[in-house]
């Protein structure tokens, strides 16, 4: 079965996969806005979900993962999704076990969607700013395109804002918390 949602609230996302598996339903792919689905051996599987662009040597990473019990369910490129059988009474199947590891990944992310907001508004910047004199003498067409372009880069500014503003509070609780 395949699922169509759209999150930018990476926690959001991993309770509803994790919502679908107490429902019977395995995650078993994903890709944007895509999940797939079959149905569960009924098997209690906790899943987690990780931004892995900022690892090195992913390979290397998932046999780590691996080794320590969890099943490696998909992957991409910036993604993963992890799962492990979550015994009754067990502590909850974390990826991070201490507030400093936490810490250090939801900064590196923070870095990253920082960077794309301030190349999105500079590329916005620039496309507006360019477009001003030209937007006369252009047909309806090439205006047309040049403000759907606009749009769509004004919408990815506002999605990396508002992950980069949850991930800056995800941190101030967590220092908070540890402090």
């Amino acid at each position: 079965m395949k699922k169509i949602r759209f999150f930018i609230d990476d926690q959001k996302e991993e309770t509803w996969v994790n919502s679908m598996s107490q429902q019977g339903w395995d995650l078993v792919k994903f890709t944007p806005f895509v999940y797939t689905f079959t149905k569960g051996t009924n098997t209690n599987y906790m899943y987690r979900n990780e931004f892995v662009a900022s690892h090195d040597d992913l390979a290397d990473y998932f046999s780590f993962i691996e080794g320590t019990g969890v099943e490696v369910v998909h992957t991409n490129k910036v993604w993963a999704y992890y799962r492990k059988e979550q015994q009754p009474n067990a502590p909850l199947f974390s990826l991070f076990t201490d507030s400093p590891s936490m810490l250090t990944y939801l900064k590196k992310r923070l870095t990253l969607f920082s960077f794309l907001v301030f190349l999105y508004l500079f590329i916005f910047v620039g496309l507006a700013v360019n477009s001003l004199g030209s937007v006369a003498d252009e047909s309806v067409f090439m205006n047309g395109i040049l403000f759907t372009i606009l749009i769509l880069n004004a919408t990815i500014v506002v999605l990396f804002g508002v992950m980069s503003l949850r991930l800056k509070s995800r941190i101030d609780i967590l220092k908070h918390m540890t402090h």
